[in-house]
């Protein structure tokens, strides 16, 4: 696993952050009501990863990835935990350099690279 930090946007599950948390991730909350511009903005300035559900994040022209490790939309629905808790975590777990500086969308069927 690459050690990537992350940043969560306020729509991530708190208990998801947590459960990434216990799990040997670096992943902090951004503040809450930051919006979109501030969190990409924050994020670059701190060289973290976006961990969010917002698929304005998706729009790889505004928010371009090459100035952050990457950013991972969450597109699971429902957003139950018991699907997040194992997706997410093997997604990160399984990260490698081929997979920075890009923006992911994660569905059901996995991680799908945004942009392509």
């Amino acid at each position: 696993m690459l050690k990537t930090k992350f940043l969560s946007d306020e729509d991530v599950d708190a208990r998801l952050v947590k459960y990434l948390i216990k799990e040997g991730v670096d992943i902090s909350y951004g503040e809450k009501g930051l919006n979109n511009s501030k969190l990409y903005s924050f994020a670059c300035e701190e060289n973290r990863a976006i961990l969010t559900r917002d698929k304005d994040f998706l729009n790889t022209e505004f928010f371009s990835a090459s100035n952050l490790p990457l950013i991972l939309v969450l597109r699971i629905h429902p957003p139950e935990l018991s699907k997040l808790k194992p997706k997410v975590l093997n997604f990160i777990k399984n990260l490698s350099e081929d997979k920075l500086r890009k923006t992911w969308e994660l569905r059901e069927e996995g991680a799908i690279l945004v942009g392509t």
